[in-house]
């Protein structure tokens, strides 16, 4: 029924006898209190004898279990007090695999006030200095001079900068020391672009780079990495400190987009020339794509319209700004610039992350963790691998490695904690050998996770720049409902397995360092989109970047199979193209809300997938790449021929499926846009048109773009493309033009109209048993609407820093959680259960179809409960129109 890793039981039976007897007597939870000035040699049975840690309490959980011939009436109830327990190997929950039930559940909260978990150690600053060696001051920046201090940090500390151990000052988190300190440098001039390998796709073994001198360039015989001139003088001495013997310069990294604008590349610098008017760099390695997006272009630019752009890490010459530190490995010596200036070292408290997670449910059932801090982890906060029906709520997960995980699993729940500033992922769920889409084909049917993450905040607040982090979810039946996401620099949503649902969403702020991609993305696969269901999300304020490639708003990429159900969303200002559809075929976009954005909803039908696939299956081309998509479904479904794709469970719950997947053309079948399916949406003041297709016209290579606007789809009728009408590709029936009448409260970034079924203030964060704060809707939208007035979603005109630091520079994870954050009422209000039946399948060779029970709302403060869980899935009749309707 139980067991705890690497933890040693020890006997208790008075204390199991008196819980055993006070239970049965009483028929309520035993409670185990836990607080952090208890010893774990205690009984815990008491307020008054705690026990000290999670990992006393779980040894107790297991000897009550032991004992105990059922399970205890009401389960157990762990109480930890306010105050920080210190997480670590001998005190953390561990790995634990428990068997509860719905009645007798297990439950780990916090009780009475802010309890944290804290995996971060200690670094003394008793010996911390100003810098006064001449050699090491000679390395400073001028400006910086006075104000970085030394530490010399002790063999027994633990702590180094590669064991992701992020330094923290005051419960502030630091960075490595970076130029520019703010915004972005900028490559001036490519002298050489360098050795180019992309893993996969380039024959041969991975080049070893070597440093080319003066101007020769790299060969295959003799390569090296890129060369480049810096637009702008850095404010230190690289060259200086490069040569400044060992730990100096050992481990300096750019980070940027320095050629395809979607493509953030690491580097290393290998050589630096300098002086006092120009800087050129050359890189320690090979680039994917090789380095030549520059200011001044030359004679073969490539990549997006913008100059590389990049920032620089690691250098000693660069700690001149307030949160920056350098570590010099050799001497194990630790260089920091403190947050604000400590004439005297009173209250400075230095850390770093060095810890395990508090705990890792595996294969356990009905077990909660609720209302807790954890901070400081370098694995993941919280995880889920397995079992079922698990809660992670209330929680604030912070300043770790990773936020939380589930790993397949049924039933598993993430509800209504705060999640940000991790370095890894924030969140991320998928499936496992019982619930997956490679194995369904061996199962015999397809058996969704339905893990549901709920009401969850997922931001950065100090961390921010240029540190991507995104929501991965490939689990199939994966749910996102009601979360707030926000202050991304890149791409951020990333839906994966088929029968996900993503719905009621709020995602704003992301995307302003790059171009290309999309705010909710996914691309190259035949079988994710089905069952797949996008609905009534608000998007806004995701802006292109002038001179960077469009980006998009919702995104299907590289012929991304059938999307089922993309309805009920509202999109402003999202982006150049806010639906864009990049080849796929048969996608279900429909009854949505496109305001002030660039093109409303495209389809690019450009790209022939056909041709190259026999260049797969000759060895031309790399077999398993992104565009052997035959192949590549035949793995995805785990069958060892094309035939066998026609009998897996996909296919017959989703007939769609297999009859496009039979027709390999660009004109009918699964790489064309047949299919398309955008009607009934409603547009408002777009800047380049509302439905839109791309073709190749009559087959000449020459690409064009055919629109509706606002008074017109002539253009679109009167379109042809491979000499056959558009209409067979497109349908936009009841597609409009809207009014701002429509919408009374657009004025405060609210767009309501029960007609036409939009109410963006049902998307995002609302108050229940786990949430007890949240940033006010009715304040910060208007504040980012006000923020970015006269911004467009499109990036119109070239590329210049200043448009790129108008988008970047909000900080909204910090400026919602320390200005716009409200408490809940002390009284969660009475909320009964609200659900409707969606379809989840197609009409089958027998006439029924799969629906799925779906909760829109969850009962809340003693509301009358749901009668099915959500994901709970019967079979109807086809001719049940279900997609719109509600039910209990």
């Amino acid at each position: 029924m139980f067991l705890i890793n690497s933890l040693t039981c020890v006997c208790m039976c008075l204390l199991v006898n008196a819980i055993v007897s006070d239970n049965r007597a009483e028929n309520t939870p035993v409670v185990i209190y836990v607080a952090p000035t208890g010893r774990d040699s205690n009984t815990g049975r008491t307020p008054t004898d705690p026990l000290a840690s999670c990992a006393g309490a779980m040894r107790t959980v297991e000897q009550l279990s032991r004992d105990l011939d059922t399970l205890p009436k009401g389960g157990i109830d762990v109480q930890f007090a306010p105050g920080v327990y210190t997480l670590d190997d001998s005190t953390t929950c561990g790995s634990v695999n428990y068997t509860a039930t719905e009645d007798s559940p297990l439950i780990l909260r916090g009780k009475g006030g802010t309890v944290t978990f804290d995996a971060s150690k200690r670094l003394s600053t008793a010996n911390m200095r100003l810098v006064s060696n001449s050699s090491l001051l000679a390395l400073l920046n001028p400006k910086a001079v006075g104000k970085v201090y030394e530490l010399p940090i002790p063999a027994t500390a633990g702590w180094t900068t590669s064991a992701g151990g992020q330094l923290v000052m005051n419960g502030v988190p630091l960075r490595a020391s970076v130029w520019p300190n703010h915004g972005l440098a900028y490559v001036r001039k490519v002298f050489d672009i360098g050795a180019v390998y992309c893993q996969g796709r380039t024959k041969g073994p991975p080049p070893v780079c070597h440093i080319c001198k003066g101007s020769t360039k790299s060969t295959p015989q003799a390569p090296c990495g890129a060369n480049i001139s810096l637009n702008e003088q850095p404010s230190g001495d690289w060259a200086r400190e490069l040569s400044a013997g060992p730990g100096f310069g050992h481990d300096v990294t750019v980070r940027g987009y320095l050629n395809n604008d979607w493509y953030l590349a690491t580097h290393t610098i290998a050589r630096v020339v300098q002086d006092h008017r120009n800087t050129s760099v050359q890189f320690g390695e090979y680039d994917r794509y090789g380095v030549c997006e520059a200011i001044e272009r030359g004679s073969a630019p490539c990549g997006g319209g913008a100059p590389g752009r990049f920032t620089v890490e690691g250098l000693l010459s660069e700690v001149d700004s307030p949160g920056e530190f350098f570590y010099h490995v050799p001497s194990r010596t630790l260089y920091v610039y403190p947050l604000s200036h400590p004439h005297a070292l009173h209250g400075v408290e230095l850390g770093y992350w060095d810890g395990p997670g508090l705990i890792a449910l595996t294969n356990a059932s009905w077990v909660t963790v609720r209302d807790v801090v954890v901070s400081g982890s370098t694995g993941t906060a919280v995880s889920i691998s397995g079992g079922s029906n698990n809660t992670v709520g209330g929680c604030v997960l912070k300043n770790s490695v990773g936020g939380v995980s589930v790993d397949g699993g049924h039933n598993n729940r993430i509800l209504g904690n705060d999640v940000f500033d991790i370095t890894g992922a924030h969140i991320r769920t998928s499936g496992d050998r019982a619930n997956d889409l490679q194995h369904s084909a061996q199962l015999g049917v397809l058996i969704p996770t339905n893990t549901l993450v709920a009401n969850n905040h997922f931001t950065q607040v100090f961390f921010g720049g240029w540190r991507k982090w995104g929501v991965a979810s490939t689990g199939m039946g994966d749910r996102f409902r009601g979360n707030l996401f926000h202050d991304a620099p890149g791409q951020l949503v990333l839906p994966g397995g088929p029968l996900s649902l993503w719905d009621k969403n709020e995602i704003f702020n992301t995307g302003y360092s790059e171009g290309d991609g999309g705010v909710v993305y996914a691309g190259a696969c035949l079988t994710r989109g089905y069952g797949m269901a996008i609905r009534h999300n608000f998007v806004h304020h995701s802006l292109d970047v002038p001179g960077l490639t469009v980006r998009g708003g919702i995104y299907f990429d590289d012929h991304f199979g059938i999307v089922s159900n993309v309805s009920g969303n509202v999109l402003y200002k999202a982006a150049g193209f806010s639906f864009l559809v990049n080849g796929g075929a048969g996608a279900n976009i429909t009854h949505n809300l496109i305001i002030n954005g660039g093109q409303g909803l495209s389809n690019r039908a450009t790209d022939d997938m056909v041709t190259p696939l026999k260049l797969y299956d000759n060895g031309t081309l790399h077999r398993g790449d992104k565009g052997d998509y035959i192949y590549n479904t035949e793995q995805q479904l785990g069958v060892e021929a094309f035939e066998d794709i026609f009998t897996t469970p996909l296919a017959k719950r989703f007939p769609s499926f297999a009859r496009m997947l039979s027709v390999n053309s660009t004109v009918r079948g699964w790489a064309s846009a047949a299919g398309s399916n955008f009607r009934f949406n409603t547009f408002l003041n777009n800047s380049n048109g509302n439905v839109c297709l791309e073709v190749d016209e009559e087959g000449t290579g020459q690409h064009a773009w055919y629109c509706t606007n606002a008074t017109s789809d002539a253009a679109l009728r009167s379109a042809r493309a491979w000499n056959r009408p558009v209409t067979a590709f497109v349908d936009w029936t009841g597609s409009h033009e809207g009014d701002w009448d429509w919408f009374p409260a657009a004025h405060a970034l609210e767009f309501v109209n029960a007609t036409l079924g939009f109410d963006t203030r049902a998307a995002g964060l609302r108050c229940d048993d786990f949430r007890k704060a949240l940033p006010d809707a009715a304040r910060y939208r208007p504040w980012v609407k006000a923020a970015f007035a006269g911004v467009g979603a499109e990036g119109r005109g070239g590329y210049t820093p200043a448009a790129a630091a108008l988008r970047s520079g909000l900080r909204t994870g910090q400026a919602l959680l320390l200005n716009f954050t409200v408490p809940c009422p002390a009284v969660t209000p009475r909320v009964d259960c609200y659900a409707i039946w969606l379809d989840w399948g197609e009409c089958e060779a027998d006439g029924t179809k799969v629906v799925r029970y779906t909760v829109e709302v969850d009962a809340s403060g003693g509301g009358r409960a749901c009668p099915h869980v959500d994901g709970h899935a019967e079979r109807r009749p086809c001719t049940a129109a279900l997609a719109f309707a509600s039910s209990q």
